[in-house]
């Protein structure tokens, strides 16, 4: 961001300002060539102690705000001096400097109008277009960083996160549909049987189960011989 501008004399002042105001703003001026800002400071208000209207003097004063990194009270300084302006060249240079303050404090919007109106005094300023230019690029590339960290920190892939809880959810479901299947252990072996059972006792009971196979067959033979009807006579 180019810095802002400086008026060093008084000009084009519509009255008669009194000799201890430009003495007090010719000091100012003097100690801020010198980078004295904190003196320059105290000089600019007392030449607004005497002549409070003057614009110029607002806009120095302003200066020694933001070289003290005061933005507040320099963006204070600056509307005054757009307040009491009775030049173009102060009206410019009060709505610059306004401009080149409200960036540094981060109000984007603030600023861009601030230059806008910058334009409407001198449509031709270079220098405010190129702030413009700068500052709508700066805000570009910083939205650009701001969705590559939102990726990044996987925000951006919300819906496709979306879609893999879905895919998750349906699958469990059918599971818990699908019978449970046993899965092959190759650990696992049939246990074998220990008994103390001889062949001639597994003869036996074989011979017990088919005769009592045969006696179920008999009972149900007769059950079904007396249940059926008798045929006629006639």
């Amino acid at each position: 961001m180019r810095i802002v501008f400086l008026l060093l004399f008084l000009t084009g002042c519509g009255y008669e300002i009194d000799p201890q105001t430009l003495y007090f703003n010719r000091q100012g001026v003097e100690l801020m060539e010198e980078k004295n800002s904190t003196d320059a400071q105290s000089a600019f208000i007392k030449a607004l102690g005497i002549d409070p209207f003057v614009s110029e003097i607002h806009v120095n004063l302003g200066l020694t705000y933001a070289e003290l990194k005061q933005p507040e009270n320099a963006l204070k300084s600056f509307e005054a001096a757009e307040k009491w302006s009775e030049n173009k060249q102060s009206s410019f240079v009060s709505r610059f400097n306004q401009g080149v303050t409200r960036t540094q404090n981060k109000q984007i919007e603030e600023a861009l109008l601030a230059y806008q109106k910058a334009l409407d005094v001198v449509p031709d300023s270079m220098e405010t277009k190129t702030n413009i230019e700068l500052l709508i690029s700066s805000q570009s590339q910083e939205s650009g960083e701001g969705e590559s960290e939102e990726k990044k920190d996987g925000k951006g892939d919300q819906p496709n996160k979306d879609k893999k809880d879905s895919d998750k959810d349906s699958t469990d479901k059918e599971k818990e549909n699908k019978p449970k299947e046993y899965q092959k252990n190759e650990n696992y072996k049939p246990r074998e049987f220990k008994g103390d059972l001889s062949e001639t006792d597994v003869k036996k009971i074989l011979g017990e189960l088919k005769q009592q196979e045969q006696k179920i067959r008999g009972q149900f033979y007769r059950n079904e011989t007396k249940e059926r009807p008798r045929d006629k006579d006639w």
